[in-house]
């Protein structure tokens, strides 16, 4: 391809981006030194500030589908924008980017030594970014997840999944979470009482609070386990 981006982030996820993002169109490639993106959307653009434009989307869609299929927050941002021609040159153009900050991971890897290699299976988290490329409303639920969402962002990541599956009514008869336990989720986010002033949706109290509140760590739970099905 001609067009690639260069990424920066925390070390785990570098590390991990190319075994969970290794499509056709879209793929996350290493050489000695760098992490890259490549990406069929990019590659009929002309210039590097239209190619840097379009890819701070695609950069932020990897990162919030790997954070839902991780479990974690992740920093993961476009540093560069890299051209590449056919006599081989190779034009980079690099951007200004705050400090990464390292954390620690563990992973445990199966040794197949001496085993023939199994065909790759598509990762959950191409899994999710094909779901959000063929739909546009999946795609904005996708757009509104970040790992460790306040009340006001769970609330409009749940609309969103509620808007892309048709309603709560049909969260509830696909078997994806109760009707009460929805009710839930929004009757607490929007409760002063429940949340407090800084967290809640709105700055007065509206209804009764809720008699069983829902904890933030449930609600973000919830959302997350809507988003996995509606992505998959």
């Amino acid at each position: 391809m001609r067009w690639r981006v260069r990424l920066s982030g925390e070390g785990f996820l570098l590390q991990q981006l190319p075994k969970l993002v290794a499509g056709a169109d879209l793929a996350v490639t290493q050489d000695a030194e760098r992490t890259y993106l490549e990406a069929a959307s990019l590659q009929p653009l002309n210039d590097a500030a239209s190619v840097a434009s379009a890819a701070e989307a695609v950069v932020q869609r990897v990162r919030a589908a790997c954070e839902l299929h991780l479990g974690a927050p992740f920093q993961l941002r476009a540093d560069g924008v890299e051209e590449r021609h056919p006599d081989g040159t190779r034009i980079t153009t690099l951007f200004l980017t705050a400090r990464i900050e390292a954390r620690a991971f563990a992973t445990a890897e199966i040794s197949t030594l001496g085993a023939t290699p199994s065909p790759r299976a598509e990762s959950a988290v191409e899994r999710a970014l094909a779901v959000a490329n063929a739909h546009a409303l999946a795609d904005r639920a996708l757009q509104l997840y970040r790992a460790g969402l306040d009340w006001v962002g769970l609330y409009k990541a749940l609309e969103a999944i509620e808007e892309a599956v048709g309603g709560a009514e049909e969260i509830a008869r696909r078997g994806w979470a109760s009707r009460n336990a929805l009710r839930r989720l929004k009757h607490t986010a929007n409760s002063l009482a429940a949340v407090g002033v800084e967290s809640a949706r709105h700055g007065a109290e509206q209804n009764q609070p809720p008699a069983n509140p829902m904890s933030l760590a449930e609600a973000q739970a919830l959302v997350e386990s809507l988003l996995r099905r509606l992505l998959t």
